[in-house]
């Protein structure tokens, strides 16, 4: 009798599950004997005869699967119980995974884009750069020692070149024409910063921005292709009285083959240090004469820009000589 009302109440707690399956995916068979010990005092024969009644049940309905195990001596059993609900689960997971494998990835070049570095200190742009000062300095007036070249070039990585043919006094049409102070240290630190190639005049000699029979231009016509440059940063300067901060000489966007945009671009990052009067074609980097940009753009067919700074941005201020130097470090590393 005690073993029929066992199984009585095993049944009710089993269907009980059975209508709430979502909110049970395991039976504590333990917890079950509990009851029934509490309710009748069942001994481990009838505990036995529930085992079998509930395996006979699991076949009929294949609704559930146990995994019996029993421990001998207390009559305790555990049942891991699965749900028509496992298959409802298994259906989710499964609709997971394929929302993941489906999602956008993004591209390798986004990601490995990279943020710009963080800009330099005014420290780690200002000792370099008033290092070089006194060696452009020395050599202003010196004409090329025997066997020397009145340029140097100095190769680097990336496929821009930076390049100040004003770093010395310089000979046009017989007179002297004054350097335009500062822009030999201020290409050459910027050259240290960045990586990019580097070329400037070193000695007193034939002004290779008016001439194209220099050495200065011959070293263009073979450095450029052979290094694959795709833009030449041509450094310059010009006197506060025009009334700008820097001058963007493109030729009226003739020396700008691919890089149409340049000019807004370096006009976005000088503004972003401060510098906010830029103009444009003011100083027009090639239309009269043979400059650097005009040998470039048309006769090497790459890309140039001429880079007239104001005096008060060269070596003038720390503050305005390194705000510059940040803006073109900006510039040639988006196009490095």
């Amino acid at each position: 009798m005690q073993a029929i009302l066992a199984i009585m109440v095993v049944m009710v707690a089993l269907f009980a599950v059975i209508k709430a399956p979502s909110k049970f995916n395991v039976i504590n068979r333990e917890k079950v004997n509990e009851i029934v010990r509490e309710d009748v005092g069942i001994n481990n024969e009838a505990i036995r005869q529930v085992d079998d009644f509930q395996r006979g049940f699991n076949e009929r309905s294949g609704q559930f699967v146990a995994v019996v195990s029993s421990t001998s001596g207390d009559a305790r059993a555990t049942s891991t119980v699965k749900t028509e609900t496992s298959s409802v689960a298994k259906k989710e997971k499964e609709q997971t995974v394929s929302q993941e494998k489906t999602e956008p990835q993004p591209s390798s070049s986004e990601q490995g884009a990279s943020q710009p570095a963080a800009d330099p200190s005014n420290a780690e742009i200002l000792g370099p750069v008033n290092s070089y000062k006194s060696i452009f300095s020395a050599n202003k007036e010196k004409v090329p020692p025997a066997g020397e070249s009145a340029h140097v070039l100095r190769s680097g990585s990336g496929k821009v070149l930076i390049t100040a043919p004003h770093a010395v006094n310089h000979i046009r049409e017989g007179s002297t024409k004054i350097v335009d102070y500062c822009t030999g240290p201020i290409a050459k630190a910027l050259s240290d910063l960045t990586g990019a190639h580097l070329l400037y005049l070193n000695y007193y000699s034939r002004d290779p921005n008016y001439y194209d029979d220099t050495s200065f231009k011959e070293a263009l016509a073979n450095f450029v292709p052979s290094n694959n440059i795709k833009l030449v940063v041509d450094i310059h300067g010009a006197a506060d009285s025009h009334g700008w901060d820097v001058d963007l000489g493109d030729i009226n966007g003739a020396s700008l083959l691919n890089f149409k945009d340049l000019a807004s671009v370096a006009t976005g990052f000088f503004n972003q240090y401060g510098i906010a009067n830029v103009s444009k074609n003011d100083f027009s980097g090639g239309e009269r004469q043979n400059t650097v940009t005009k040998f470039v753009s048309e006769k090497l067919k790459v890309d140039a820009m001429q880079f007239e700074i104001a005096r008060k941005y060269r070596c003038e201020t720390d503050e305005q000589t390194a705000a510059v130097i940040k803006a073109l470090k900006r510039i040639v590393d988006k196009y490095k």
